[in-house]
Formats: structure tokens, C-alpha cells, sequence
């Protein structure tokens, strides 16, 4: 089944992106701290600190809360996908089950060119759909345990990255409102800053 590709999102992009500005924000914060603190100079910073924290809440508010609510919605579609092929698969190798098993007590048709083929084409169908050895009944891949019992594990998975991807877009959410709040304060501080700078120009 091809994958959909409109649901496709890269949380880990957009996260990366984010850091990267918000590290730009904290190193001009630092070179504030460390700087000879001049009016004009603290200004310029605040202006600065002011501009990044207002970068970062535009790029959480315009590409990371957009995509992690993409990756909220697209998770459980998934699973719910995945569920509905459960049925499918078991009956699949319940019927390759029971084919093999006529298939092999068909001894009359032994000397069919035909009947050889097809026992071995429907064990290894069988094999493929529950991870058994049709011959033993026993697993041969540990980490493989049968097509429905694998579905069953994916979609459990997904259902639990469905919920970490909820919280996710929650913690969005909320980054996005501590950044424009932090922006906002940053703009006054700058501005203020700024009144006093040139007030102070004036004596």
C-alpha cells in the first residue's frame, strides 16, 4: 500500500529550525550580559532578542504547530488503517491452513506434475502469513510472529505514538503562547529601552 503523502510531517525539521533560533536568541541574550552595558548598546540588543523571540513564534505558529497537529490527526487514520487489515490477514492464513492441510493428505494426486508445485507455493504462503513452519508448526523467526499478530503490534504502536504525537501538539501549543508572550515583553523592554536611550541623548 502506498503511503500517504499528504500526512507525511517532519516534526524533526521543524524542531531543528526552532532551536536554531531560539539559540540565536540566547546567544545574543549572552553577548547583552557580557557587553559593556551602554544605553545604545542594550537597546540594540533588546531590539535584537526582541527580533528572534518574534522569528521563533512565527515559525512555531506558522510550520511546528501546523505539522504536529498533521502528525496528531495522521496517527490514529494509521491505526485505524492498520486494524482493518487484521481481519484480512487472518483469514488468510486460516485458509492457507487449511489448503495445506488437504493439500497433504492428497496423496492420490502424488504423481500430478502439478500437486508438488502447488504444496510447496501454498506452504510457503502459509509460512509467509503465519511465520510457522507448515511442516513443524513451530516459529522460525523470533522477531517475526505471523502477518494478523504483526498488524496487531503496529497498531498498538501507532496508537501510542498517536498519543505522544497529542501531547506534542499540546506542548506546540503551549510553546507557541510562552513565545509571543515573551515576544511581547521583548518589544516593550526594547521599546523602553529605547525612550531612555534617546532621553539620555538629549542631555
Amino acid at each position: 500500500m502506498a503511503p500517504d503523502r499528504g500526512n507525511h510531517v517532519d516534526p524533526r525539521r521543524a524542531l531543528g529550525i526552532l532551536a536554531s533560533f531560539l539559540i540565536l536568541a540566547l546567544a545574543i541574550a549572552t553577548l547583552a550580559r557580557a557587553a559593556s552595558p551602554t544605553p545604545a548598546g542594550t537597546a540594540t540588543e533588546a531590539a535584537g532578542l526582541s527580533a528572534a523571540l518574534a522569528g521563533s513564534t512565527r515559525l512555531a505558529r506558522t510550520r511546528l504547530a501546523p505539522e504536529a497537529r498533521a502528525l496528531a490527526k495522521a496517527l490514529p487514520r494509521a491505526a485505524d488503517r492498520i486494524d482493518s487489515l487484521r481481519q484480512p490477514a487472518a483469514t488468510t492464513e486460516e485458509q492457507l491452513g487449511i489448503a495445506l492441510g488437504q493439500l497433504q493428505q492428497m496423496t492420490v494426486l502424488a504423481y500430478d506434475p502439478h500437486y508438488l508445485p502447488a504444496l510447496i507455493a501454498v506452504g510457503r504462503a502459509y509460512f509467509a502469513a503465519s511465520g510457522t513452519d507448515p511442516l513443524t508448526g513451530t516459529a522460525v523467526d523470533p522477531e517475526y510472529a505471523g502477518l494478523e499478530r504483526e498488524l496487531v503490534g503496529s497498531a498498538t504502536a501507532l496508537r501510542r505514538d498517536a498519543s505522544r504525537g497529542a501531547q506534542l501538539s499540546r506542548t506546540v501549543r503551549s510553546l507557541t503562547a510562552k513565545l509571543s508572550f515573551a515576544r511581547r515583553r521583548s518589544a516593550r523592554l526594547a521599546a523602553a529601552l529605547d525612550r531612555l536611550r534617546r532621553g539620555g541623548s538629549r542631555r
